[in-house]
């Protein structure tokens, strides 16, 4: 982020040993760019070099993802088919909300995943992986 400090700024980052909290969630951040800088917790994955830390770092994406819904007292709900849902990529961000033109983290689970298990991961499978973290912690 030492290029992208004065375009972003998100709430958290998360690699596949921490998770970072740089600032209340209470609080505007702006990483994905109006209306969804208003509307959301925002967090930043940071890129993994090996197959290990990949799984151990969606793994606690999908953890931080749940512990927010289960803090806000949000039902996790796929925004991704219909723009209306508690979970955002911020390429659902952009298709639904517009502001921006990304689609992350689309491109580097599917690399990720191509070159660690042979198959692209997917955003459906992550929701899984928040949906099975979110329950646990209910």
């Amino acid at each position: 982020m030492k290029k992208n400090y004065r375009n972003a700024f998100v709430h958290s980052f998360v690699d596949s040993k921490h998770i970072i909290n740089i600032a209340s969630t209470n609080y505007l951040c702006w990483g994905v760019g109006y209306p969804g800088n208003a509307r959301f917790v925002q967090f930043e994955q940071v890129e993994m070099h090996s197959k290990a830390s990949f799984a151990h770092e969606v793994e606690n994406a999908a953890y931080y993802t749940a512990y927010i819904l289960h803090e806000y007292h949000l039902k996790p709900n796929d925004a991704v088919y219909d723009g209306k849902g508690t979970v955002w990529s911020h390429g659902a961000v952009a298709k639904y909300l517009g502001g921006s033109d990304h689609t992350d983290p689309k491109g580097y689970y599917k690399n990720a995943g191509k070159k660690y298990f042979h198959q692209a991961y997917t955003m459906s499978q992550f929701y899984k992986l928040v949906l099975k973290n979110y329950h646990q912690l209910s």
